[in-house]
């Protein structure tokens, strides 16, 4: 890992009065910034893996937090608590009567309502409140 500082220099006084260090001061930041980004982006690749669906371990190895399947859906799992978890939301279909009460506590929530056969509506919680969002029948 590069040495980087451990607390932020911000430009001094005299910096802020002098076009030319104010600039000296700024690529530094971006040269500072850039290092870390890449950094970063090598450590991902590093605890990624990509393969089949078929060949992910059913639990996580150690040396690796990230695992994107290039067959089927192509969808990617992440290591957490010793299992994998979908990156990609899936939203929990739910029938009418069985729809959560509107509450500050389920603001932030969307779920999708089966109506009836072949009606679905989006269901988006916000506000204290429950919207809907009539789907209709599929097309």
């Amino acid at each position: 890992m590069p040495d980087l500082p451990q607390t932020i220099v911000l430009p001094s006084a005299e910096a802020l009065e002098s076009p030319p260090a104010l600039v000296d001061w700024g690529r530094k930041l971006i040269g500072a910034i850039s290092l870390s980004w890449s950094d970063s982006i090598r450590v991902i690749n590093g605890l990624s893996r990509v393969g089949t669906e078929a060949n992910r371990t059913t639990d996580p190895d150690l040396d690796h937090i990230f695992y994107t399947a290039n067959d089927g859906e192509q969808q990617t799992a992440i290591a957490v608590d010793g299992a994998w978890r979908g990156v990609r939301p899936t939203l929990q279909t739910v029938a009418t009567a069985s729809l959560p009460a509107a509450n500050a506590s389920r603001n932030g929530v969307v779920l999708i309502e089966q109506a009836g056969a072949n009606d679905h509506n989006l269901i988006i919680y916000a506000g204290g409140n429950r919207y809907r969002v009539d789907g209709g029948s599929p097309f």
